[in-house]
């Protein structure tokens, strides 16, 4: 059932499909255009009471103008670390020494209350001494272009220190690989290993021949067209692997000269030489 009615607005006629209550004194587009007025009213008012009211920061004790009477933090970044856990602490900078809050989860981690702190303490005046020579080593900043001395005053002290002053010095194509990879192998599987056995020597005994297919390996390590290895580079192996049990570990006996072919196919297999497979074909 439609009904007509005289909007109180704009004057104009209306008709409504309401079956039951009082006709509507305003049409649709009259009605929502006075509720809209009304929210931003009300918005603007209760913004202004808002504005008005000062309060104090529970945590930093700032104070500021709240928008709610319930509102306890300045932001939110002061609501963030009320919620958490946190400790007081001592700036481990003796030149600072402020006192700093900082969570619970890094008492053991963070000592300095800010980075310029850190890095004037850890990174400042302050010397130390090489374990390697002894000698007195500045700790320079990071804006400073030279590098930053930690523990040892230069790289040959630190190869001594780690590897000792007598350790095994062999030119490779890797000028930083360690001599003593083949030593920590051994150590590692329990075998014995010969200091004064080197892979030179081991080459220079065999006359760079291959004991398994007897043809005259490369003096220098080639590497082909393609990132590619020569197949006839010489290489050390081990007659009697080391990680097989009762090995005599790296010795002059169980040492031989192999070509890369021979060694990539003879892997850990005890018929590893030619003196051995004669002994088993007689």
């Amino acid at each position: 059932m439609q009904r007509t009615a005289i909007c109180v607005c704009c004057k104009a006629p209306f008709s409504s499909n309401g079956k039951r209550g009082p006709v509507r004194k305003s049409c649709e587009k009259c009605h929502d255009v006075r509720q809209s007025n009304l929210r931003k009213l009300r918005y603007e008012k209760t913004r202004k009471l808002a504005a008005k009211i000062k309060k104090t920061c529970v945590r930093c004790s700032r104070e500021y103008l709240a928008h709610k009477e319930t509102q306890k933090y300045c932001s939110r970044n002061c609501m963030g670390l009320a919620n958490r856990k946190q400790s007081w602490c001592i700036c481990s900078n003796p030149d600072c020494g402020a006192r700093f809050e900082k969570n619970t989860c890094d008492v053991t981690t963070n000592n300095y209350c800010c980075l310029k702190c850190f890095r004037q303490h850890r990174h400042g005046t302050h010397s130390r001494f090489c374990l390697g020579c002894g000698k007195q080593i500045l700790r320079h900043s990071r804006n400073n272009p030279e590098k930053d001395a930690l523990k040892y005053c230069c790289k040959e002290c630190f190869f001594n220190h780690r590897w000792g002053v007598n350790r095994p010095r062999v030119k490779r194509k890797n000028k930083y690989a360690a001599g003593t990879s083949l030593r920590v192998r051994c150590k590692r599987l329990g075998v014995y290993h010969d200091k004064s056995c080197k892979r030179e020597a081991v080459f220079e005994r065999d006359s760079y021949i291959c004991q398994l297919c007897g043809i005259k390996c490369n003096r220098q390590y080639k590497v082909l067209s393609g990132n590619r290895i020569c197949s006839k580079n010489a290489e050390l192996d081990h007659i009697f692997p080391l990680s097989k049990h009762g090995s005599p570990g790296h010795t002059w006996e169980n040492c031989q000269c192999l070509c890369r072919s021979c060694n990539m196919k003879k892997r850990d297999r005890l018929d590893g030489n030619c003196q051995m497979r004669l002994a088993i074909q007689g």
